[in-house]
């Protein structure tokens, strides 16, 4: 597979950077995931989705280390463009864009950051029609350990750093048998899962509940566009709030969402497994988030760019 590096198509295993460099010795990576999607009875036509919410969480994420993005929005979106012909994609694809600082550390480590040049990466692969015909399920905990909060990093911030806290999760869940690990934020707030946004079901009312942004999560696309869905659902009403651990316990469905993987049900928290049994509502946002997706219904143009 090729690659986009700052610039340049080069052979995808040819992007590296030292051991030592800015980069890999002070884990100051900042990253989005995306995808591009056919668009159903449009042969030949690939687009990005959301790439302009993409960028901009790229800047703000940049911002947080006093940066600006090296690349503008239309050479951001040239930079996908470039990469998915350069590769000879025609169908959904994953991408992954990476701002990194190749610069090696020589001696101390107290520099200003925004004396030296970031560099942009766009790595590409595709993507299985039997990716979208297969909703997961998965067996959860919930972790011991808290989520990081904005008193100690900026938890909006899509920085690989933040993903430590999230590893210590996963290392202890999939130790134990399980899939997944659901973090609870510093006072005991329901927050997010390792690398995915939690939303729960209640069936009385049909109700969607997520966490609200004040419990240490990240601000998910995949989740906003789910809230969105179901915002203008007249099969269900949205609760954005702060849940509390027992309602992982007592709710009807839960599911996580996120661009690498969509929808995931949950079929089981801790042992207990009649509180997540079922996939009705879920089955039914999730095909209501493929007809967005493959622009099945009409939906906000705006959230689709022409990259092929």
């Amino acid at each position: 597979m090729k690659a986009f590096n700052n610039g340049d198509i080069v052979e995808q295993n040819s992007v590296r950077i030292h051991l030592n460099s800015v980069t890999s010795a002070m884990g100051t990576l900042i990253f989005e995931a995306l995808r591009c999607y056919k668009k159903d009875g449009a042969d030949g036509e690939l687009y990005a989705f959301r790439s302009l919410d993409h960028y901009r969480r790229l800047q703000a994420s940049l911002r947080c280390l006093n940066m600006e993005p090296p690349v503008s929005y239309d050479e951001f979106k040239s930079a996908i463009s470039r990469v998915i012909v350069a590769n000879g994609i025609s169908d959904n694809c994953y991408l992954k864009v990476i701002v990194y600082w190749d610069q090696i550390l020589a001696g101390t480590s107290l520099f200003d950051l925004s004396e030296m040049s970031p560099k942009i990466a766009v790595l590409v692969k595709t993507t299985s029609e039997e990716f979208f015909s297969n909703c997961q399920s998965l067996r959860c905990c919930v972790s011991s350990w808290r989520r990081i909060n904005e008193e100690a990093l900026p938890v909006t911030a899509k920085a690989s750093a933040n993903y430590f806290n999230a590893r210590l999760g996963l290392i202890d869940a999939l130790r134990n048998g399980y899939h997944n690990a659901i973090f609870l934020d510093h006072v005991g707030r329901v927050s997010e899962a390792a690398e995915a946004n939690v939303f729960l079901v209640r069936w009385s009312d049909h109700t969607v509940v997520t966490p609200s942004l004040d419990s240490s999560i990240l601000p998910g696309i995949t989740r906003d566009t789910i809230m969105h869905l179901v915002r203008n659902s007249s099969q269900f009403r949205l609760e954005e709030r702060s849940v509390n651990r027992a309602e992982l316990y007592s709710a009807d469905e839960i599911f996580l969402v996120n661009t690498a993987q969509l929808v995931r049900q949950i079929s089981e928290i801790d042992g207990r497994t009649s509180a997540c049994s079922g996939a009705s509502d879920v089955l039914r946002i999730r095909e209501g988030l493929l007809d967005i997706l493959f622009q099945r219904t009409p939906q906000n143009e705006e959230w689709f760019c022409r990259v092929a």
